[in-house]
């Protein structure tokens, strides 16, 4: 029993030391390869300068542009009040660049319905919608008949923006 001890204090007094070589091949370890990625870094050079694209800058910012296509310039009449009256009408949208021209070959197609719609718009409004100043009824109501004729891009967008009607001007044709 004494020698077991004794063979137990030995290999005890051996294993608490730190093993110093397996200490020191770790640093050494840790060492080289830090040097080697330090080293990577310095040699590769810096990283090269960025320059912006203008071209594709611009290119984006007038695909967002607002463009105005004219959508007809005609006469309809509304005879709601027991008078008949014309209004020469203007009727624009707005549409995204973009969108241009698909809005355009819609509206090459469609052209007959699309003014059969606003004409039935103005003769089934209300006189008071017809006197508003900004004519914000009759915008919305057009708008919803491009929002359904038109439907919308491939990402969700609807393709009119705005209805603008510069021009609506009111004639009394029974007199």
């Amino acid at each position: 029993m004494i020698q077991a001890n004794a063979i137990d204090k030995a290999v005890g007094a051996r294993r608490k030391g730190p093993n110093l070589k397996t200490l020191i091949v770790l640093v050494a370890a840790f060492l080289i390869e830090g040097v080697v990625i330090a080293s990577v870094f310095i040699l590769s050079g810096k990283p090269a300068d960025v320059q912006a694209d203008g071209a594709a800058a611009d290119e984006a910012a007038n695909a967002e542009r607002l463009v105005e296509i004219s959508i007809l310039d005609d006469k309809f009449t509304n005879t709601l009040t027991g008078h008949t009256y014309i209004y020469e009408t203007e009727v624009y949208v707005q549409v995204r660049h973009k969108h241009k021209k698909l809005v355009e070959e819609k509206l090459e197609r469609m052209k007959a319905r699309i003014r059969t719609e606003i004409g039935t718009i103005f003769r089934g409004a209300e006189p008071s919608e017809l006197h508003e100043t900004s004519l914000a009824t009759i915008k919305r109501k057009i708008r919803a008949i491009f929002d359904e004729l038109f439907g919308r891009s491939a990402k969700g967008e609807k393709l009119v923006q705005e209805v603008l009607i510069p021009k609506c001007t009111q004639y009394r044709a029974d007199i």
